[in-house]
């Protein structure tokens, strides 16, 4: 379901306008229910604005988190309640919220994943927090001093919230995905590497460097990836920075597109594994890309053009 979230929201917002147009009974209005209000939440003038958000598959839960000046919060909504998001208590020893990465649920909401500093600010240290979004309890997963694992970019987990997923920042070296084990809590455990940038023979004739956007099927089994790619096979750096997709599966990583275009961008798979679509580029047009684990390389289909790429037409 995941990998059609973007396509099924545009879909939605078609059937709306032609309700409107044309007042089909089979549909009904669009409806709103307001699950939270930051204005003067702490006071007069206090307010908090959403962030960054993540909701269960089952689209049971969503967890906010809310930053206002010099304020801070992570509420809890349940749908199957009618009452306002609740706030959580957040543990003395987690800082300021990392916002790049985002927040990260599995398939019920129990697990929900962020990343966080220390509250003392002259740690150089990563928290890597799991939210039961049930409970509203805050784990503290692993400790990781930005020396040895640099800031994760991208955040995935798997429908049971088993492994939390993240790639490393981009620093002008290799960065790779790794993974953290959610049922292990002891907070100094290293993470396991998934996949290794530099190991991946890359389509541009050279080597992987950057392991970028990535996504993971429910069981974990699949997962697919964008990789940059300009490191020689003596390691030294050049200057292209082909973007192609790749997908990993338990027979190992396979090349899936050869383009030369680097404007890739938002790739899901599917919850079973079975279907990728991604933003790339179809006859010199930016288009919704919809392709297989073993299609090939370069076998992708065009879904559709996206809007700009319609107005540049006209």
């Amino acid at each position: 379901m995941k990998a059609f979230v973007g396509l099924s929201f545009s879909f939605l917002l078609y059937f709306v306008s032609w309700q409107a147009v044309f007042a089909n009974p089979l549909f009904h209005s669009a409806g709103f229910h307001h699950i939270f209000n930051g204005t003067d939440y702490r006071g007069p003038g206090e307010h908090l604005a959403n962030t960054r958000s993540a909701f269960s598959s089952d689209g049971k839960v969503v967890v906010l988190l809310e930053l206002g000046a010099g304020t801070r919060g992570i509420f809890i909504h349940d749908f199957d309640s009618q009452g306002q998001a609740q706030e959580v208590t957040i543990p003395s020893e987690i800082g300021g919220i990392i916002l790049n990465p985002g927040l990260v649920s599995n398939g019920d909401g129990s697990r929900v994943f962020f990343v966080a500093e220390t509250a003392d600010v002259n740690d150089n240290i990563n928290l890597f927090c799991m939210l039961n979004g049930k409970t509203g309890s805050i784990s503290i997963l692993r400790r990781y001093d930005r020396a040895a694992v640099e800031d994760p970019v991208h955040m995935a987990t798997d429908a049971a919230g088993n492994y939390l997923y993240f790639n490393e920042s981009d620093n002008g070296d290799e960065g790779d995905l790794w993974r953290i084990d959610a049922n292990n809590l002891n907070p100094f455990v290293p993470p396991e590497r998934v996949v290794e940038a530099y190991t991946i023979p890359h389509p541009s004739g050279n080597l992987g460097r950057f392991v970028g956007e990535f996504d993971v099927s429910d069981d974990g089994s699949v997962i697919v990836f964008f990789v940059d790619g300009n490191v020689e096979a003596d390691g030294s750096l050049i200057s292209r920075y082909d973007r192609d997709l790749f997908v990993k599966t338990v027979a190992g990583i396979d090349n899936l597109t050869h383009d030369d275009q680097n404007a890739k961008t938002g790739v899901r798979i599917s919850g079973d594994g079975s279907t990728i679509i991604y933003r790339g580029n179809n006859d010199h047009k930016d288009a919704w890309m919809i392709t297989t684990p073993d299609a090939g390389v370069n076998a992708a289909q065009r879904i559709d053009e996206t809007h700009h790429s319609v107005a540049r037409d006209r």
